[in-house]
């Protein structure tokens, strides 16, 4: 029996094949070399435009994200900005951040933290500008109401006294001018003390009326916004301190009054106390009337001793304008050839920009 014999096994490749094999794999190296290329042409230089305007850019994005959440703004000007921001930290306070520029070309733009060291967020800026939009409300700032009784508001004392008698011709002014607090909103007579003395006896009711004040003439006005009547029939010689309660209407802080003592009955005969202030009284200038209050002389070298207590209402609410920002304008300028990158952010809180 014939074997037939088994086809040779191939030992490697042929010539055309590798040749062929070479050629390709070089056209294979220089397409990967040429998208090596370009790719590397792709990457930001560290001192080129395009790194600069992505770092610009990314600083503004950084600084647009956190004014939009600020709570106040410290200090806003044209190359800086400082705000407080809810706290990042956990320990309950607020965090202040500050983005700043010196204004010096090739300055780097700064951002520190709570006061801290500064970071350099833009290696070389040639300009940085902020705008803020702002606009002033009215606001009420709320106080404490309180309420104030009796408080002493003119006490006249007299060194020298000298005879002036009342009756019903002879009347005797003062003008009441209170030391109030200054937050007061409100006052009104509650009581006003005289000292007088009957000196020859007298009978019948004397009168003590608030009156309003005429600022033109400085003199005590016609209009009696309230009186109290006094019996001076057991009115003895000796010094007697009058107390009168009043509880007049409410007047407002800057409103006067003038206090006019007369005798309202004919037989009214009795001495008011005045002398020469022991202290200086300003503006509390002394009236006196011989026609029954028809006319009116003055006199600023004395006075008639009385007090006048008043109950007061004060509040420390006060109207205020604050200052708030809408919007934050920024604008920078960095690397060769030089690029200029701009925002505009619109803070969610509208906060106030502090004085």
């Amino acid at each position: 029996m014939t074997r037939i014999p088994r086809k040779a096994r191939r030992e490697a490749f042929t010539l055309v094949e590798v040749m062929l094999a070479l050629a390709l794999a070089t056209i294979v190296l220089g397409a990967l070399q040429s998208l090596i290329m370009i790719a590397g042409r792709a990457v930001p230089d560290a001192d080129g435009v395009q790194a600069s305007t992505v770092t610009a850019s990314d600083a503004l994005e950084r600084l647009a994200a956190e004014v939009s959440v600020a709570l106040e703004v410290l200090d806003v000007t044209s190359q800086s900005i400082t705000f407080s921001v809810n706290d990042w930290t956990g320990d309950d306070r607020v965090e202040t951040i500050k983005y700043g520029w010196s204004g010096v070309a090739g300055e780097p733009l700064l951002r520190a933290v709570n006061g801290g060291t500064a970071a350099v967020l833009v290696e070389s800026v040639e300009s940085f500008s902020l705008t803020p939009g702002t606009e002033s409300i009215d606001v009420k700032i709320d106080g404490v109401s309180t309420e104030l009784n009796d408080q002493v508001v003119q006490d006249i004392n007299v060194l020298d006294l000298l005879a002036d008698r009342v009756s019903t011709t002879r009347v005797y002014a003062q003008r009441l001018v209170p030391d109030l607090p200054a937050n007061t909103v409100e006052w009104r007579v509650a009581t006003v003390s005289i000292w007088v003395t009957s000196g020859y006896g007298s009978d019948g009711n004397l009168r003590v009326e608030l009156r309003d004040y005429d600022s033109t003439t400085g003199k005590p006005g016609t209009s009696v916004y309230k009186y109290m009547d006094y019996n001076t029939d057991s009115l003895g010689n000796s010094l007697t301190r009058i107390d009168l309660a009043f509880d007049s209407a409410r007047m407002r802080p800057n409103e006067s009054l003038c206090l006019v003592v007369r005798g309202k009955d004919e037989d009214v005969s009795l001495v008011l106390v005045n002398g020469v202030p022991l202290l200086s009284f300003g503006a509390r200038t002394a009236w006196t009337s011989t026609d029954g209050g028809a006319s009116w002389s003055g006199s600023d070298s004395k006075v008639w001793r009385h007090e006048v207590t008043a109950d007061i209402w004060t509040d420390t609410s006060r109207d205020d304008t604050r200052t708030t920002m809408y919007k934050l304008e920024t604008s920078l300028a960095t690397g060769s050839p030089l690029t200029t990158i701009t925002r505009s952010v619109r803070p969610l809180n509208t906060p106030e920009v502090l004085p």
